[in-house]
């Protein structure tokens, strides 16, 4: 009876901790980031990978808080301990690009097989770059693995824009964000540092810094565009990525 009654007790509180995660998703998708954040801090104290992953990625990208790799590295890490593979790709790619960790490649390797292992098909790109060995398919888990099943390791992403449904939505103009800065000198010098290391991938970009206020504190955030679709500013960020393994980047569309 004891065990009857645990068991139901278990399940729950499972139910109240998925409500309150898609209640802080819902905050985030009506951009009210500050919301967003206090209920996905929450979850994230209380263990909750998931929301250990979205907060790393608000603390990585300056969202309802001054970016902060260390701690965004902190949560990843966190998230991945518990197995989320998701965080797991996170930590390694982290520790591959040298962001919010001290670079280290033997780290790198170890975490992105992890993942690549778990079914995170992204890991092996991370892979290829280290001159890894690739995990094939043959040696990856089951993927009906507890992660997979319990939630959707794409979340983040949709969360942060919505897939394009339509031919129009699909042509629309995008961006990409390269950063949040606490100054605006500190994004000045962000922009210069990439636009002169790399002036064939920005030559034809322009740079929008746009000032948001978190009460007293002031962000930064460099972004560069236009882009025609999604998928033109997934192939900078990708490309990039190449060419600069710690610069930052992210589609986003332009509003």
């Amino acid at each position: 009876m004891l065990r009857y009654l645990t068991v139901l007790l278990t399940l729950a509180l499972s139910s109240l901790v998925w409500a309150d995660f898609d209640a802080a998703a819902d905050a985030y998708r009506r951009k009210d980031y500050v919301t967003a954040f206090e209920e996905f801090i929450a979850l994230a104290r209380a263990g909750d990978a998931r929301a250990q992953t979205v907060i790393a990625m608000m603390y990585k990208y300056g969202e309802s808080t001054a970016a902060d790799p260390a701690e965004a590295f902190y949560w990843y890490q966190q998230a991945a301990n518990a197995g989320y593979a998701p965080a797991m790709f996170n930590v390694g790619d982290m520790y591959r690009q040298g962001l919010g960790i001290e670079q280290d490649t033997a780290q790198a390797i170890d975490w992105l097989t992890r993942a690549a292992e778990a079914g995170f098909e992204r890991a092996n790109d991370s892979l290829a770059r280290l001159n890894a060995e690739p995990v094939s398919s043959d040696h990856r888990r089951d993927p009906a693995i507890p992660w997979s099943q319990s939630w959707n390791f794409r979340l983040p992403n949709d969360i942060r824009f919505a897939a394009p449904d339509t031919a129009t939505e699909r042509q629309a103009r995008y961006r990409v964000q390269l950063g949040a800065m606490g100054t605006r000198a500190a994004a000045d010098r962000l922009w210069q540092w990439l636009s002169q290391n790399q002036p064939r991938l920005f030559a034809d970009l322009e740079p929008i810094v746009l000032l948001t206020q978190r009460g007293e504190r002031s962000i930064y955030r460099v972004q560069a565009g236009p882009f025609t679709g999604f998928e033109s500013a997934q192939r900078f960020c990708e490309n990039l990525s190449t060419v600069e393994p710690r610069a930052d980047c992210l589609p986003l569309p332009a509003r």
